[in-house]
């Protein structure tokens, strides 16, 4: 994916902008899987390139546009775009599901207000229901060696929070487990231990309708969204206690004072920081990984290399450890494939501490 400079204000450098996001969503609609999403990509492409001024009103009312990545902007639009596409009846044939391209500048026109507070409003909240897995085997792992005492943990972008309930969930991993490949044995389940479980999102909690719009326009797509919500069923998960905390991510002091306020002791992200620009990225990790306790654990899950291609990258942050750990990288960032490992596998999983 091409690389754009961040932009401090996208306001006053529209030009720059606009050739971040053409070089993403062009990027995008080549992404090597197409479960739904290519084609809408690619007609952003056109659009931003031929006629831009109506996506450039768009984009501009997203809250905290300039701290926003390209790609994850695209992706909110598209979404966006999609959900207002179904909603006023338009997708309803099957042979119409997916947004044409040719209908974007009209539609971003024609519903410029909806589509501007359906942008100010939500975020991309899809949820993929393999994700826990590594975390699972991760955090199990990790505080397998440190006496026994409860975990409590919190879930940075959360979403439904569906992450932090299905952990310690035995049905839940056996149901999943059986998807991924790891790098020797396939590891047998193993409690974390886990006391309370929080998740920051900012207001409003999405609800199914719009996390079901996230997930795109294809019978693919449809078969994950109907295991979330098997999912979801569970007795474990749902049963599960969990508390949602508005918060942003952003607000560091008041991150790092939730962190200590609720004594949490591992921190997930998964598919959620990758929104933001490097340095608000980064920030953001170093600010976590400040407030952790000694032998705390951040485990932080992004695309990679980005979000043009299927696999994520897995590291980790080690309270009192200076260095951060490159872990391993999943073949798929929807956790069917392969745990391939990195840099800091075998020292996370056989000799740390």
């Amino acid at each position: 994916m091409t690389t754009c400079a961040r932009l401090e204000s996208p306001a006053a450098d529209g030009a720059g902008l606009r050739h971040c996001l053409l070089a993403a969503a062009r990027s995008m609609s080549e992404h090597p899987q197409d479960h739904g999403w290519r084609d809408i990509y690619s007609g952003l492409a056109n659009a931003i390139n031929e006629e831009p001024e109506s996506l450039m009103v768009l984009v501009n009312s997203i809250p905290g546009v300039q701290d926003l990545a390209p790609a994850y902007i695209i992706g909110l639009i598209a979404i966006s775009l999609q959900q207002l596409w179904h909603s006023n009846g338009r997708g309803e044939d099957p042979a119409y599901r997916r947004l044409p391209g040719d209908e974007i500048i009209g539609l971003a026109t024609e519903y410029r207000s909806e589509l501007s507070s359906i942008l100010a409003k939500y975020r991309n909240s899809f949820t993929g229901v393999r994700r826990f897995l590594v975390p699972q085997v991760l955090l199990a792992k990790h505080f397998a060696r440190y006496g026994g005492e409860l975990v409590n943990i919190l879930d940075i972008g959360t979403g439904i929070g569906i992450l932090p309930r299905q952990l310690d969930s035995q049905a839940c991993f056996e149901r999943f487990a059986g998807d991924l490949i790891w790098p020797a044995e396939s590891p047998v389940f193993a409690k974390i231990g886990i006391g309370d479980r929080f998740g920051i999102e900012l207001d409003p909690i999405p609800d199914l309708a719009w996390v079901h719009g996230c997930y795109g326009p294809s019978e693919y797509y449809d078969r994950l969204f109907q295991e979330m919500r098997d999912t979801l069923a569970i007795p474990e998960v749902r049963a599960a206690s969990f508390s949602f905390i508005s918060q942003d991510a952003r607000d560091l002091p008041g991150l790092a004072r939730l962190i200590a306020d609720k004594n949490v002791s591992a921190v997930t992200a998964a598919y959620s920081l990758y929104q933001y620009s490097p340095p608000v990225r980064q920030a953001i990790g170093a600010a976590i990984h400040r407030s952790l306790p000694r032998g705390g654990i951040f485990i932080d899950i992004e695309p990679h290399p980005a979000l043009d291609q299927p696999g994520c990258l897995v590291e980790a942050w080690i309270g009192g450890v200076d260095d951060k750990l490159t872990i391993c990288v999943v073949s798929d960032g929807h956790f069917r494939g392969s745990v391939t490992a990195a840099t800091d596998y075998d020292r996370f999983t056989r000799t740390w501490p």
